[in-house]
């Protein structure tokens, strides 16, 4: 894609993202999507909630500090998968265990922001919030109450440089 320019829409089968920075509104994958270079931004449009959807059985390979997804992404069915997600040129995916059901969709997304801000965060278990980093992982098929049984791991590494800041210790 050509910088600063837009993909609007549309089910793609084996997508390719190798350019500057470009947006994407509405894209449905099915089969692979390759990351080669380049930043895709994924904006909200009339309301979406992922710009950015990997269908069921849909994989990605190549994602890094030059090339992923900044912005809200989702993942429909029940299997593993990783979110290529990060901001502000840090790559930071996050990896979910399979989902119990077919149907399951999970949003993902990075932010370089403090945790903190988020509010509301009460679970006796976390002792320290990031300053400078955090994750969003949500159900999205209109169950947001449901007790999901996943193991979530992120990729955090001191490559995203937050310093001092405190992280939870007992991970």
């Amino acid at each position: 894609a050509l910088p600063n320019s837009s993909i609007n829409g549309g089910t793609f089968q084996d997508v390719t993202f190798n350019g500057n920075i470009f947006s994407v509104y509405g894209m449905s994958i099915n089969g692979r999507a390759t990351f080669i270079n380049g930043i895709v931004k994924s904006d909200s449009y009339w309301n979406q909630t992922a710009p950015i959807h990997f269908r069921k059985g849909a994989t990605w390979s190549g994602a890094s500090n030059i090339s992923y997804i900044d912005g809200l992404v989702s993942k429909e069915g029940d299997e593993p998968f990783t979110f290529p997600i990060g901001e502000n040129g840090i790559y930071a995916p996050l990896t979910i265990s399979a989902p119990v059901g077919a149907t399951e969709i999970f949003a993902a997304k990075y932010k370089r922001q403090s945790g903190s801000d988020l509010g509301g965060i009460s679970d006796p278990g976390l002792f320290n919030v990031s300053q400078c980093e955090y994750w969003d992982l949500t159900p999205t098929n209109g169950n947001y109450v449901k007790s999901y049984p996943l193991d979530i791991t992120v990729g955090w590494n001191s490559f995203s440089n937050c310093g001092t800041s405190p992280y939870i210790t007992n991970v």
